[in-house]
């Protein structure tokens, strides 16, 4: 038995050799075995129908979606909000008007009208209410027996006269201005001869305040015929007042005092001296018991 030479199987194959595509061949009839490392195979038309149908669902799905959701803006809430809104601060105008027809009723039942009464005082008479009275007396109307009068209201007096007014400043300047001296200063203040003792406390204790002190008198405010109240501006120089410690510039103190009209002329009160006193800030420094 002789020994030709041996051909490697599978190469001797002419379909493989020639490249022939014929049916039997890997490739002739179009189709290649499948292999995990071989290209992806294209996908059949069945599927690609289907991967169409799937995302214009999708998509009218969307656009019914897009259809039944609210239209972008404010929407039904926010209107409501305002109206709330406009409602409450309607009714707390109402509520308003309510209380101010309610004070306007009660000042107008109690409103005291001036009557001349001489010397430029007044007394109070009882204003025209806000409803008819027991004798038919309509609103606005004057009831019976009270006459009405043009004079000042209530509680109001006429300016002093220039004696009275020159007189009341004088006693203020004697009290609260420096270099008077205490029968100047007992003279012209209620109940000076008690107080003589306490102001030469106070002028010992601040000297400079004794030295310094000057007085400014304003308007004059009548509240009775013997009673007249004040706007003082008093200013010093005193550092060592305990109010005002360390301040070494000139202060002025604004205040309100009373002067009143005894049997010896107008004076300035004891009460308003006091209240000057104790302005300082120094307790020891108090008036005697009245």
């Amino acid at each position: 038995m002789s020994a030709g030479p041996r051909r490697r199987r599978g190469l001797s194959r002419p379909g493989v050799l020639a490249g022939a595509t014929g049916p039997g061949t890997p490739g002739g009839d179009g189709h290649v075995p499948s292999s995990p490392f071989s290209g992806a195979a294209a996908a059949p038309r069945w599927a690609d129908e289907l991967s169409s149908g799937a995302e214009q669902d999708l998509r009218a799905q969307l656009r019914a979606l897009r259809a039944e959701m609210p239209r972008r803006g404010v929407g039904t809430v926010f209107p409501e909000i305002v109206r709330a809104r406009a409602r409450r601060r309607r009714a707390r105008i109402r509520i308003a008007g309510g209380a101010a027809l309610v004070v306007a009723v009660a000042l107008g039942v109690g409103l005291p009208v001036s009557l001349a009464t001489g010397r430029g005082g007044a007394a109070p008479a009882v204003a025209a209410r806000s409803g008819p009275w027991a004798d038919g007396t309509t609103v606005g109307a004057q009831p019976p027996g009270v006459p009405w009068s043009a004079g000042p209201v209530a509680n109001t007096l006429a300016p002093p006269d220039e004696a009275t007014a020159a007189a009341v400043r004088a006693v203020f300047h004697t009290v609260f201005t420096h270099g008077t001296t205490a029968a100047a200063f007992a003279a012209a203040t209620e109940d000076g001869p008690a107080l003589t003792a306490t102001r030469a406390k106070v002028l010992a204790r601040f000297p400079r305040l004794a030295d310094t002190i000057e007085v400014t008198v304003g308007s004059l405010i009548p509240m009775s015929p013997d009673h007249v109240i004040a706007n003082l501006t008093m200013s010093f120089t005193d550092p060592t007042i305990p109010a005002l410690i360390g301040t070494t510039s000139r202060y002025d103190y604004s205040t309100s005092a009373s002067a009143v009209r005894t049997a010896t002329g107008w004076k300035v009160s004891r009460d308003s001296y006091c209240s000057s006193i104790s302005a300082l800030g120094a307790p020891d420094l108090t008036c005697p018991p009245a």
